[in-house]
């Protein structure tokens, strides 16, 4: 009774099936990789003169690259101090939309020059497999 049911109503087609269950499968995909956010790569510990020698890279292309990074992680900082600076103009002036736009694009830079930041803190140590407390350690702790 229930096949020709199946066949007439067409539930799967009708609710999308195959791309929900595609969009979840990359949901959990997203969702496993933050859980694993602490101890990225461990099972693929590379040495990082070994990646240096794979891709052809030298002294001076790594310092190069080191400082384009920096600037760039300058760069979204300056410009995300600048849009925090406007969302408090907007939330002076009682204007909310303009106020969250601004404070979101801030959060996206902010994000971003953290990722060259730390980019740029892989390379100035020639570490891999660095996680954000080593990063945070390497940086921020003088002994």
């Amino acid at each position: 009774m229930f096949k020709w049911v199946g066949r007439i109503v067409k539930y799967k087609e009708w609710s999308d099936f195959n791309r929900n269950i595609n969009s979840l499968k990359y949901l959990m995909k997203i969702v496993n990789s933050f859980l694993r956010l602490d101890d990225v790569g461990t099972n693929k510990a590379r040495d990082f003169n070994v990646l240096v020698k794979r891709y052809k890279l030298d002294d001076e292309k790594l310092n190069q690259n080191g400082k384009a990074l920096l600037l760039l992680s300058g760069l979204c900082l300056l410009l995300a101090f600048l849009m925090m600076i406007y969302a408090a103009y907007s939330f002076i002036m009682e204007r909310l939309s303009p106020t969250m736009i601004a404070f979101f694009i801030a959060l996206i830079l902010f994000a971003l020059a953290f990722r060259y930041h730390f980019y740029y803190t892989l390379i100035k140590y020639r570490r891999l497999n660095c996680n954000i407390k080593d990063w945070f350690i390497l940086n921020f702790k003088k002994e």
